[in-house]
């Protein structure tokens, strides 16, 4: 079982990232003759990263980036109260087309930083810091 709805994984692909998912939920007027209502409709989406792609599932659909198009990936570390990394979110990936994609995989272990440099060997792991990178988590910019 991988934790994804629609993608299968090829022979010999495996999750190194993830899965990791988020709902989100959108209230909806519903207008009617008889009496108006409300409803909500919430929308899953999952993503995980395998040692060959990255799978982002929406609903019905999905979308795969391969792992060597990736050229920047922008990550948040998290510190312990001695200031010494214990664990890293995946913020976002940037690909070679000049695509850019919220990845949100929270609480990957800071061991596993040396495994993300591996498996993106065109990409540049920089460090979500500053203002910038404070808007970056903020608006997902």
């Amino acid at each position: 079982m991988t934790g994804l709805h629609m993608t299968k994984l090829a022979e010999g692909e495996e999750i190194l990232f993830g899965p990791a998912r988020k709902a989100t939920t959108t209230n909806l007027t519903v207008k009617s003759e008889d009496k108006d209502g409300e409803a909500t409709h919430t929308s899953l989406r999952t993503i995980c990263i395998t040692n060959q792609r990255v799978i982002i599932e929406v609903g019905d659909s999905a979308i795969n980036y391969p792992n060597n198009d990736v050229r920047t990936i922008l990550i948040n570390l998290r510190k312990d109260k001695k200031k010494r990394p214990v664990s890293f979110n995946i913020l976002q990936i940037r690909t070679g087309r000049g695509n850019t994609v919220k990845i949100e995989i929270p609480g990957v272990d800071f061991e596993k930083l040396v495994l993300l440099k591996q498996v993106f060997p065109n990409a540049t792991v920089s460090e979500s810091r500053g203002m910038g990178g404070l808007l970056d988590r903020i608006f997902g910019g």
